[in-house]
């Protein structure tokens, strides 16, 4: 990702719209350009403080911290990816469970 194309990602990394592949690129990008993480911690924040405007109750409990919620995006792309890899190694025993059991009918009913 270039410079141009994460601060157009803000918002959507701060809703969680980002796919996993690009949440990658985002915070790969982002880790090690210190303008984009200046721009992001200045939008993250602003954007976040105009959320809790709205509703003056929650303006008393309100904290946020560009760089907890930048760690929080990483460990959900930690999981994510775990997740994905989960996912194909159970895909894959499943598809071998299966064709054992194709080739176990056909034995014994061949």
């Amino acid at each position: 990702m270039e410079c141009k194309e994460v601060r157009s990602s803000f918002d959507a990394f701060l809703n969680k719209k980002l796919s996993i592949r690009r949440q990658r690129e985002f915070l790969s990008h982002i880790g090690t350009c210190d303008s984009c993480m200046n721009e992001y911690k200045i939008y993250s924040s602003f954007t976040m403080a105009m959320r809790f405007m709205d509703d003056p109750q929650d303006m008393e409990s309100y904290y946020f911290d560009p760089d907890e919620y930048m760690k929080a995006g990483i460990a959900r792309l930690k999981l994510n990816t775990r997740l994905s890899r989960t996912k194909r190694v159970l895909f894959m025993v499943m598809l071998f469970g299966i064709s054992y059991l194709l080739t176990l009918s056909s034995l014994i009913g061949g």
